[in-house]
């Protein structure tokens, strides 16, 4: 079973599982850093999520969530 150190509580958050079951996880990066190898996919990331944003802005909770998933994953294979 993995642990969160206790020098890194303060990065660290609990997120539920895709059984619906909680746990705690560290921030593998410090927010705001932008790693090296991901830096290509930046702008792509970017205009995606603001369109989808629009796209998706009369719905809310869950069905927001999935619309903008949706309409991500197609702007990104589009791209």
């Amino acid at each position: 079973m993995a642990f969160v150190p206790l020098s890194k509580m303060g990065s660290a958050g609990l997120v539920m599982s895709g059984w619906g079951r909680p746990y705690m996880k560290s921030a593998s990066y410090p927010k705001g850093y932008n790693p090296e190898h991901l830096k290509p996919y930046q702008a792509a990331f970017t205009t995606a999520s603001r369109d989808c944003s629009a796209a998706t802005k009369g719905t809310t909770g869950m069905e927001r969530a999935r619309a903008k998933a949706k309409c991500m994953s197609a702007a990104l294979k589009r791209g």
